[in-house]
């Protein structure tokens, strides 16, 4: 028979394309399971063999899975520094807004009026 039975555990490991080993790796929620509010780590980029931005994906994938939040601090270009803290207690990133109007613009707007 070809059937195979999955637990919950096995379809989270499954992302969105339903592909496996493509869930957060276990050495990584291992390591946040370990840590504490308010507790942080450090990856050194060269060690880990991937980029910057892989290692902090893989984070966020893993904080995600085990429900608690990450917070970055800033670092070397080639290391990630962060802290575990409460789930949804980062804020996101604000966005910039139209941002100041040029010279050229301020003159139109004041001869117009």
């Amino acid at each position: 028979m070809a059937l195979q039975k999955l637990t919950r555990a096995d379809f989270e490991m499954l992302q969105g394309d339903g592909r496996p080993g493509r869930g957060p790796s276990s050495e990584y929620i291992a390591f946040l399971k370990s840590l504490k509010n308010g507790e942080g780590g450090k990856a050194i980029v060269a060690d880990e063999g991937i980029t910057r931005q892989s290692v902090k994906n893989r984070l966020n994938s893993a904080a995600k899975t085990l429900g608690v939040g990450i917070k970055y601090h800033r670092s070397g270009a080639q290391e990630v520094m962060f802290e575990v803290v409460e789930a949804g207690s980062v804020a996101p990133r604000k966005t910039r807004g139209p941002g100041k109007k040029t010279l050229a613009a301020q003159e139109m707007d004041t001869a117009q009026a």
